[in-house]
């Protein structure tokens, strides 16, 4: 039976050390397939790069040296293809006329690296359709239509890499990632392209993060359709387009990117958070509302602002260049006292009815001004400047009606003053003449058309501060406070109302209306008109200053923070009880239960000496079983 076992065992290692050595033959292979089997050397073992890829085997790697290649090229197997690190290794395009388009790089096999070449001239420059593909620090300039065209490819990575001068127009562009999914474009410079920088176009999950993308002549980055596309912390500079633009897709995320003089605009179903645009933050609210009594506002911080689906919002004091105002079928918006200048589209758009625009700067935006489309009916423009815009100072599309247009400065913008494609209210306003509109009207100001009802007109600028200038010297209730600056121009006793809430600061028990009474934010030092501070930790010790205040702790000192109620020990007296007497009960056994041992082996001591005696000749002490042979044995007696 041993033997048997003993053979079964030596038979089941045999089998497992089988396995074992043909597992680890297979991973040998793999990696050593992974890494490369054999590497050819451009120009010492072919003349050419194309002749060295068509005699490699995949997992190859090709080595091309310092030079001018010209040629087109094909990588059809899964090799490595590397230019000489140090030098500058080139591949140009064949054929000088610049009407031709063939691409100088192309890759159709997949687990391809290629890495560390300038390409140069071409239809495109670096054409990926397989997948699982790293194109590394390479430069591509002068491409005729798309630098790094990927198109169809999955899970390629392109990273690193110089784009720049695309050169025939509008599809001209740096990066192009086109229904391909899980694709990575990082750290690459895409800039001065004739077309878009990076675009996304379809696919899911694809990302484009660390770029710098700058000096292009349409959209920065644009994210054309697709799902779950990520989009973050890329620096975006100077486009002609908008910096970033979500054209289309869902569940896509545009985070934390610098847009430097450049504009961003995006659809619906996109998450939108940390970007700044000019040092200034980028607003963007899907559905989110006020109330009429106590709107939201933004209040001088936004480089732009988009509302989606939104209402009862404040939007002043802020300073958007190359930013602006995006209402997408929104209602009960006040935009008010703002700079709004040099947006690739329109200043502001209104696509939703009864919103107010009013002293505001508006001036040298791409389009419009003021563009209302959509469901824009019972809008008010009023007490605005609206200048040396590209084509309209305000553009009403559509038969919405109940529009009124008044007491605005509409000059110097391109092509018409007020275009209206039904009846609008424009009267009493500065057309840049004092002898009115041109175009339908009869003077030499801007142009309007024939829905525009310009008459009267004003025949001086109207200035826009002239009641703000006024209101500085008024005080109502002589409180100290001019009634443009007073929230309660009537009531001496009060001036402020930080959260809205018609009670002012004096009578209001929490003026910003976080929750925490003021005299406790002022007893630790917090601010009592920032509703913000509720949420915060003011001593890191990971509960808010709510919490604190809630707990009556400090929310100054880290060691003193909400606990859960401290333990009293006569809370638990029926316990201690029941232990005590769990005690005393196991004390008593245990001594009843020594006395019973002890009485149990005196008894037996008895016992025992009751079975003992003494030799009477010697003395000696023995069992009484024993003497009669003892008497025999030792003393001859029997």
């Amino acid at each position: 039976m041993k033997m048997k076992k003993i053979i079964s065992m030596v038979l089941v290692f045999l089998f497992l050390g089988w396995m074992f050595t043909g597992i680890i033959g297979f991973f040998d292979k793999f990696v050593g397939e992974a890494e490369g089997e054999t590497t050819i050397y451009v120009p010492t073992d072919y003349p050419t790069i194309q002749q060295a890829i068509d005699n490699a085997s995949d997992w190859d790697t090709v080595h091309v040296f310092a030079g001018k290649y010209e040629e087109n090229i094909v990588i059809d197997k899964k090799l490595t293809v590397i230019g000489e690190e140090t030098e500058d290794v080139s591949i140009n395009n064949t054929i000088n006329d610049p009407t031709q388009q063939k691409t100088v790089v192309e890759i159709t096999a997949s687990w391809v690296t290629f890495k560390g070449f300038d390409v140069e001239d071409g239809g495109n420059g670096i054409k990926i359709t397989g997948s699982n593909c790293l194109i590394e620090n390479n430069s591509v300039r002068r491409s005729r239509w798309v630098g790094i065209p990927n198109n169809d490819g999955s899970n390629n990575v392109i990273k690193n890499n110089i784009v720049e001068d695309i050169v025939l127009g509008y599809g001209a562009n740096g990066i192009v990632s086109a229904y391909g999914s899980g694709n990575i474009i990082e750290s690459n410079l895409v800039s001065g392209n004739a077309g878009l920088g990076i675009e996304i176009a379809g696919g899911t999950g694809n990302i484009v993060k660390n770029n710098v993308v700058s000096n292009n002549q349409y959209e920065g980055i644009a994210v054309s359709w697709g799902d779950k596309s990520v989009v973050e912390n890329n620096v975006v500079t100077d486009n002609k387009g908008h910096g970033i633009a979500a054209k289309g897709g869902t569940k896509n995320k545009i985070n934390n990117n610098t847009l430097i003089n450049n504009s961003i605009n995006v659809c619906d179903g996109i998450e939108v958070l940390n970007n700044t645009l000019n040092g200034q933050g980028v607003y963007y609210f899907d559905g989110i509302s006020g109330t009429e009594n106590s709107p939201i506002t933004i209040d001088g911080k936004a480089g732009t602002v988009i509302l989606r689906d939104c209402h009862y919002f404040l939007i002043k004091n802020n300073i958007m260049d190359y930013g602006g105002v995006y209402l997408w079928y929104g209602s009960n918006i006040i935009i008010e006292n703002n700079t709004i200048t040099n947006n690739v589209e329109h200043g502001v758009t209104l696509w939703g009815p009864n919103n107010t625009v009013i002293r505001n700067r508006i001036n040298n935006n791409s389009a419009s001004g003021i563009y209302i489309s959509g469901m824009g009916g019972g809008n008010i423009v009023e007490n605005n400047t609206i200048a040396h815009n590209g084509q309209y100072g305000i553009h009403i599309k559509h038969d919405h009606v109940n529009n009124k247009l008044t007491h605005n400065n509409i000059y110097n913008n391109l092509e018409y003053g007020v275009f209206a494609e039904a009846y609008v209210d424009a009267r009493y306003n500065w057309w840049g003449s004092e002898d009115g509109p041109s175009g339908s009207g009869e003077g030499s100001g801007d142009a309007v058309n024939d829905n525009v009802s310009y008459k009267p007109w004003l025949t001086v600028y109207w200035y826009e501060s002239l009641l703000s200038d006024i209101s500085k010297f008024i005080d109502s209730d002589g409180d100290g406070h001019p009634d443009n600056e007073d929230a309660f121009p009537n009531n001496s006793s009060e001036w402020i109302d930080s959260d809205n809430d018609e009670i002012g600061d004096n009578a209001d028990p929490d003026d910003d209306n976080d929750g925490i009474p003021d005299s406790w934010e002022e007893k630790y030092g917090l601010n009592t008109t920032d509703p913000t501070d509720a949420n915060k930790d003011a001593d890191g010790d990971g509960f808010s200053n709510l919490d604190e205040y809630k707990a009556e702790t400090d929310p100054t000192d880290k060691g003193d923070y909400p606990r859960d109620e401290e333990w009293n020990i006569w809370d638990y007296g029926w316990l201690i009880i029941i232990i005590v007497i769990l005690i005393v009960i196991i004390v008593a056994s245990i001594i009843m239960l020594k006395k019973r041992q002890q009485s149990d082996k005196e008894s037996e001591s008895e016992e025992d000496e009751e079975e003992w005696t003494k030799c009477p000749k010697c003395n000696v002490r023995l069992k009484k079983i024993n003497l009669e042979k003892h008497m025999k044995k030792t003393h001859g007696i029997e």
